[in-house]
């Protein structure tokens, strides 16, 4: 389902290696819809089947999509965006945790891109679940706690990539004779 932009509709940037893919989505639609979408985008944009040297899947359940843990500094990476993730409501707080094997009715709230945390203009990470297969990102880094961080493939053009030394060049000079 294609959102119809109005006031309320969010405009994400999808960002794999230098490729970004503006989506419009509805803030309460659900992941797997976005994902769809975002599919539907990249096999529309890459006929030949290829997106950076990635075969494109067929399914949108082999996007992984990641938000970024700083919007406003990307540099500081991505978190895998899970619509299984565990909730602060089910495991109960203080001594005695609770315990639930049932859904709450906010999980469903959890599973669209306002129950993620994500804001109109920001970036998402996606790569494709073959990706992860092939580990070409790199060598995998653990964080403090031990866990494997996952990695995206994600490069952020600075003013030098898009200028060049030209932007250098249009500064004031000073004389000082």
């Amino acid at each position: 389902m294609q959102a119809t932009p109005r006031p309320h509709t969010l405009t994400l940037r999808f960002k794999q290696h230098r490729t970004t893919i503006l989506l419009e989505v509805e803030p309460l639609q659900k992941l797997s819809e976005v994902r769809a979408l975002l599919l539907h985008a990249v096999q529309q944009t890459h006929l030949a089947g290829n997106l950076n040297g990635h075969s494109i899947p067929q399914n949108p359940d082999e996007i992984k999509l990641g938000r970024a843990v700083d919007r406003h500094n990307l540099k500081l990476g991505f978190t895998f965006i899970d619509k299984g993730q565990p909730e602060e409501a089910l495991t109960g707080k203080g001594k005695a945790k609770a315990s639930a094997t049932t859904k709450s009715p906010t999980s469903q709230v959890k599973d669209c891109p306002q129950g993620v945390g994500l804001k109109t203009g920001d970036v998402v990470a996606f790569k494709f679940a073959s990706q992860d297969e092939t580990g070409e990102v790199g060598d995998a880094i653990v964080d403090m706690e031990g866990d494997t961080v996952e990695q995206w493939d994600v490069l952020i053009p600075t003013v030098e990539d898009t200028y060049g030394d030209e932007g250098a060049d249009e500064g004031i000079a000073l004389d000082e004779d």
